[in-house]
């Protein structure tokens, strides 16, 4: 019996230290994992409008981001919109990224960042029209689904 609650024991040793290992992943030297910064401007439409031009709902239009990621991380990271989230906040209404547009935005490129290197790429986001840019808190969060990477606005990127 002494043996199995030594076992027990060990093993949760383990998972504690693998707990503090990951909590202390991703910015944990006070400095940001990934930084980006962003210009955004309103579309009426995606791509060509002679050739397919996407278009917004009626009563809405485009919000289009061009943003550069700097990778200050150890690992490569991706421009892939499935693992950058943007978003456009106006009167407690928050609007996402669409990633159908995404793949249409002026400059999206899918690319892997490798560490100490940054990358230009575009994201879309769906709004209501009528308004001025400046009405939208514009934000955005990095998710690579394994690590807890930080993110934080640097404008000398851009």
């Amino acid at each position: 019996m002494a043996s199995k609650k030594a076992i027990i024991g060990i093993v949760v040793v383990v998972i504690i230290v693998i707990i503090a290992a990951l909590a202390l992943s991703g910015g944990s030297d006070g400095k940001a994992d990934v930084r980006y910064d962003y210009t955004a401007e309103f579309a009426d439409y995606l791509g060509d409008p002679d050739i397919l031009p996407t278009y917004p709902s009626e009563g809405n239009t485009f919000i289009v981001i061009q943003f550069t990621l700097a990778n200050d991380w150890d690992e490569a990271i991706t421009t892939n919109f499935m693992a950058t989230t943007w978003s456009a906040t106006l009167d407690g209404l928050t609007y996402s990224q669409s990633d159908f547009y995404c793949v249409s935005a002026p400059g999206y490129q899918l690319v892997d960042i490798e560490p100490g290197a940054q990358a230009v790429s575009g994201a879309v986001i769906e709004v209501p029209a009528g308004h001025d840019l400046s009405d939208f808190t514009i934000s955005f969060d990095y998710d690579d689904w394994v690590n807890d990477l930080s993110e934080e606005r640097d404008d000398t990127l851009m």
